[in-house]
């Protein structure tokens, strides 16, 4: 079914404005509501705050993730389930979430994003990825530096976004403690 729906049912026409952020399955269920509750890995944690920033700045923002079975609107961010994305509808932006093999499908997208949080091997970014691809979003120069072979044109540093009024309490710290905020 999801195949004729891909082929019959497509989104021809775009506002000007529509981003997609295409995340794919993780091993988790994430979503905001789940984020507010519990927190969850840095990657995911920074699709939630841009999202909610490019939606600010007036755009019409679609994430699709593993968010669970229903779609949730939350501060003008759609959240939909990963199995819902058709490269085939058309897009001004489209951001791929961490895996450059997505860039296979003939995205139907005026730009595409590859937001880059982790180590991936350099033949991933192959001659046909990079051609469709117009960025690649690291998070420093030393996680640039990983792919020489690639053209610095290709490259944009971007920090996580976070909003960092969360961070206005003050508490008691410890100055011995030491934490791994990353999978070890």
């Amino acid at each position: 079914i999801c195949n004729i729906r891909n082929i019959n049912f497509v989104k021809n026409e775009s506002s000007g404005k529509d981003l997609s952020i295409f995340c794919g399955f993780t091993q988790s269920v994430w979503n905001p509501e789940i984020i507010e509750k519990q927190g969850i890995g840095g990657s995911e944690e920074a699709v939630f705050w841009l999202s909610r920033l490019w939606a600010q700045m007036g755009w019409k923002v679609t994430i699709f993730n593993n968010c669970g079975h229903r779609e949730i609107n939350h501060e003008g961010v759609s959240w939909k389930p990963y199995w819902a994305w058709n490269y085939r509808d058309k897009t001004d932006v489209t951001v791929i979430w961490r895996v450059p093999k997505w860039c296979d499908y003939d995205i139907n997208s005026s730009k595409i994003f590859i937001d880059l949080h982790d180590v991936i091997q350099e033949g991933e970014f192959n001659a046909k990825r990079l051609k469709r691809i117009d960025k690649i979003l690291v998070k420093s120069q030393a996680q640039r530096d990983l792919f020489p072979d690639v053209p610095e044109n290709k490259f944009e540093i971007v920090p996580n976004g976070i909003d960092s009024q969360i961070f206005k309490d003050h508490v008691k710290r410890d100055p011995f403690l030491l934490i791994n905020t990353a999978a070890p």
